[in-house]
């Protein structure tokens, strides 16, 4: 996704977090190998435009959600509620 490239993956842990199905890549429900082909055959066929834009979106879901930085921000919130939440 941070490459630009929309992703064909199965709808399991925190995946759906990372992928808005039909926009940012397609999502597909676990276990369902024949789905998974589907999704991965779209992406391959479905036209040099739905691809390249399904891939921007994507770029753009990681860059402005998945960045380190925002991960430390989240790190350091919970530690603070934590913090704030334990008795002297």
């Amino acid at each position: 996704m941070r490459c630009g490239l929309p992703i064909a993956a199965t709808n399991v842990g925190g995946i759906a977090d990372m992928i808005e199905d039909g926009l940012s890549g397609l999502l597909v429900p676990a276990r369902n190998p024949t789905e998974l082909c589907r999704a991965a055959a779209r992406l391959l066929t479905g036209g040099k435009d739905f691809a390249t834009t399904m891939g921007q979106r994507a770029a753009a879901r990681i860059a402005g959600n998945f960045r380190p930085e925002n991960y430390r921000l989240a790190l350091l919130e919970i530690y603070r509620a934590t913090l704030k939440d334990t008795p002297e």
